[in-house]
């Protein structure tokens, strides 16, 4: 093993380390290298809920966004109700991730849309 694979090893172990996992990937597009930078997303949003999901930072942005669309909850409302607001907008959110994957990922399987090529510089992975 050379410096340059050495030099990787620990750019890897740092990365995992951070990461909490030694399998970390994305739960909505699968992405699962480890150099990735994943995020953790709060799926009813942090005031409302602990519960998180592992996301790939692409996908972190698309919720992110999708979350801007919709107006706050105002403070006078019920927190039962507040609560099943965030629980609503996070499936819908999360449904509407998970379904454009699945329509990227049918396509790919019909054909399509193609799986981009390795160009053979090894700078693929």
């Amino acid at each position: 093993m050379d410096k340059i694979d050495l030099k990787r090893l620990g750019r890897k172990r740092e990365r995992l380390r951070t990461q909490g996992t030694i399998n970390p990937f994305c739960c909505a597009c699968g992405e699962h290298h480890w150099a990735v930078r994943y995020e953790l997303n709060h799926i009813l949003g942090h005031k409302h809920d602990d519960r998180v999901m592992r996301l790939c930072h692409s996908c972190h942005d698309k919720v992110s966004e999708m979350q801007r669309e919709y107006p706050p909850i105002p403070s006078n409302v019920d927190p039962v109700v507040a609560k099943l607001i965030a629980i609503t907008r996070g499936r819908i959110i999360n449904a509407k991730l998970f379904l454009e994957k699945d329509e990227e990922l049918e396509a790919l399987l019909t054909g399509r849309l193609q799986i981009p090529q390795a160009n053979g510089d090894g700078n693929d992975a």
